[in-house]
């Protein structure tokens, strides 16, 4: 053991963690796969399906995570628009009532 990590266990109690810089990381994702995948989302309706297949099947882990954000954007955003839609139908729905 090196005397500055043998006197951090010593100190700490705890083994030394591995440097950030060893994790297992993501391969880069090149310009010709994220041109191909920005190509797909244009087409209707396989753009929806495909953004599920890239978030939850396998693959690059950098991609899925961005379509979990995407998925999860739109998410909000459609219930969001639900809530307005809902609430401007039932002020409609009121007025009449009133009048």
């Amino acid at each position: 053991m090196d005397n500055n990590v043998q006197s951090q266990f010593i100190c700490t109690g705890t083994p030394p963690q591995e440097p950030y810089y060893n994790k297992e990381m993501s391969p880069v994702i090149s310009v010709k796969e994220w041109m191909l995948t920005l190509l797909l989302m244009l087409i209707p309706l396989v753009n929806f399906v495909m953004w599920f297949v890239f978030a939850f099947g396998e693959g690059n882990r950098t991609k899925k995570n961005l379509f979990k954000a995407m998925l999860l954007l739109y998410g909000i955003i459609l219930g969001f628009f639900l809530l307005i839609g809902v609430l401007a139908f039932l002020l409609s729905f009121s007025n009449e009532l009133l009048s």
